[in-house]
C-alpha cells in the first residue's frame, strides 16, 4: 500500500469518526454499529481480510498512525481490528440495534456460525448484559479463534528428578574453601 492509499483510506476512516461522533449524542447503537461496519468495509477491501499477514503489518501500522493524527478520541489500532472482524461476521445483513457494540464484538468472536446466531438471539430475547453474553459464549467453546477441545491428560508413570547442577541451584557451594 503506497502513502497516498494509505492517506486516502486514513481519511475516509478519519470522517467516519468525525460522523459518529457527531452523531453519539443522539444516544442510538445504530450509529456506532453502521460506522464500524463501514470501517470493516473499508480495511476488508484494502487488505483483503488479512491484517495480521506478515505483509499487511507493517502497512496497518503506518495506517494506525495516520488515522491517529486526524482522530483525537476513540481510536486505537484494536478499533480497526474490532472492525474487520466485525465486518467479516457480519458483513451486510441486518442488525439487531437492540445489542451494543460490546456485544457484537463478542458474538463475532464466535467461530461457529450456529451457536453465534443461537446466541444473538437469545440475548436478544433474555435482554443479556455483555457479561453475561460473554460467560455463555466461553461456555459454548467457541470463543475465540477456533472450538476448544479438551486436553488428554498423560498417563503413565510420574518420574521426579532431583536437580544437582550447582548453576541451577545457586544457593550450593561447590568449592567451599
Amino acid at each position: 500500500m503506497k502513502y497516498d492509499k494509505i492517506k486516502i483510506l486514513a481519511d475516509q476512516i478519519a470522517e467516519i469518526f468525525k460522523t459518529l461522533e457527531e452523531n453519539n449524542y443522539k444516544g442510538s447503537n445504530r450509529f456506532t454499529l453502521e460506522a464500524t461496519r463501514k470501517i470493516g468495509n473499508l480495511l476488508n477491501r484494502e487488505f483483503l481480510g488479512q491484517m495480521n499477514n506478515l505483509e499487511n503489518r507493517p502497512k496497518m501500522k503506518d495506517l494506525t498512525d495516520a488515522i491517529s493524527k486526524r482522530v483525537s478520541k476513540g481510536f486505537s489500532r484494536r478499533t480497526l481490528y474490532y472492525s474487520l472482524k466485525f465486518y467479516q461476521s457480519y458483513g451486510n445483513k441486518k442488525l439487531d440495534y437492540r445489542l451494543s457494540l460490546s456485544h457484537y464484538r463478542i458474538l463475532a468472536s464466535i467461530s461457529d456460525k450456529d451457536v453465534r446466531r443461537k446466541l444473538e438471539k437469545q440475548s436478544i430475547q433474555e435482554n443479556w448484559t455483555r457479561i453475561i453474553l460473554e460467560r455463555k459464549a466461553r461456555e459454548s467453546g467457541c470463543y475465540g479463534t477456533l472450538k476448544q477441545y479438551s486436553r488428554k491428560r498423560p498417563t503413565g508413570e510420574i518420574l521426579h528428578y532431583k536437580v544437582v547442577s550447582d548453576k541451577l541451584n545457586p544457593g550450593v557451594i561447590s568449592n567451599p574453601v
